[in-house]
């Protein structure tokens, strides 16, 4: 989300506070800052969707946490992680070694970069990969937790580039959303004291 959709952003936190809250105390504005921080990651259409599914589901009567928002239009985190590697299977076969990719999910540039980069993870056999998925979905909530990923999986057109000192670029391919990618990439970026990566080009 951004900043344009604060609007429907409050509408949808007061729905769910009529629902789940108390109806005659509105969220207070530090609180519905916390949240759209919280949930800034996530499209307006995807917290829409989360809060009719929570309305279908919920049955304790409390106003929901970021987590169970979160989790009401991701699922749990085993499905998250399945569903994380299979855009990461998807990507290598459909994408290959040679273009830069930036995903929307930074567990999986945490996983990457653990197996030696794009290049490398692109040259796994199918054996390996099926032993890269359990690996991959019994560590998903540690990689969640990482700070110093990679901002982008370099692949071997930019590698040879930047080996050689050519400027030449091709512009990275967004795998899964990308308002989701520019929300973790463009804060770390900032963090790092770095230029926030420019990432057209649309998604994969």
């Amino acid at each position: 989300m951004t900043i344009d959709d604060m609007e429907q952003f409050e509408q949808i936190i007061g729905i769910l506070n009529e629902t789940f809250g108390n109806p005659d105390r509105p969220v207070s504005d530090i609180k519905m800052r916390f949240y759209f921080k919280a949930l800034s990651d996530l499209s307006i259409d995807q917290l829409n969707d989360a809060s009719i599914i929570l309305a279908n589901t919920k049955t304790i009567h409390t106003f929901p946490i970021p987590a169970e928002i979160r989790q009401a239009v991701e699922g749990n985190p085993h499905d998250q992680a399945q569903l994380a590697f299979d855009k990461l299977i998807d990507a290598i076969r459909s994408i290959g070694p040679y273009r830069t990719v930036i995903f929307d999910d930074p567990a999986i540039h945490a996983f990457v970069q653990s197996y030696g980069g794009w290049e490398d993870i692109c040259d796994k056999t199918v054996d390996e990969m099926k032993f890269m998925r359990n690996e991959f979905i019994k560590g998903y909530p540690g990689l969640n937790r990482r700070t110093d990923v990679p901002l982008q999986l370099t692949g071997i057109h930019d590698g040879n580039n930047n080996r050689g000192g050519w400027d030449h670029k091709i512009p990275p391919a967004i795998v899964g959303d990308r308002t989701r990618a520019l929300a973790w990439t463009e804060p770390a970026a900032l963090s790092r004291g770095k230029t926030p990566l420019s990432i057209g080009g649309g998604n994969a």
